[in-house]
């Protein structure tokens, strides 16, 4: 931002852009590294570099596409059952609250943010 106005960067990685954690990742495995020869823990579940197919990344997944000749990103068969389970637990008839409550959590879900259970 300039003078309360936004102005497109040339330069740089957007922020939230799809590179963004992928780069960030990209710098971390090199952490990661770092952090093992001085004797510290690291998560190996979760710290390893690896090809796409078989990943789970920010809730996606990723394929090959033949056609295209790229991977591609969609959403991970967990994340896709998760959601389910919670939009079944919203829309449960026997959930004794008001409807403008449950079309807030619904809207919660669905766009994304904080949701509790029951």
């Amino acid at each position: 931002m300039i003078d309360d106005e936004y102005e497109e960067s040339i330069v740089g990685t957007p922020q939230g852009g799809n590179l963004s954690p992928l780069l960030a990742n990209i710098m971390l495995n090199e952490l990661d590294k770092e952090m093992e020869k001085r004797g510290l823990k690291v998560n190996v579940t979760k710290s390893k570099v690896d090809k796409p197919q078989g990943l789970k990344y920010l809730g996606f997944g990723f394929y090959f596409d033949r056609i295209a000749h790229q991977y591609k990103a969609k959403p991970h068969a967990k994340s896709v059952q998760k959601f389910k389970k919670r939009m079944r637990e919203l829309t449960c008839r026997s959930w004794g609250v008001k409807n403008s409550y449950k079309v807030e959590k619904l809207n919660q879900l669905i766009v994304g943010g904080k949701t509790s259970s029951r």
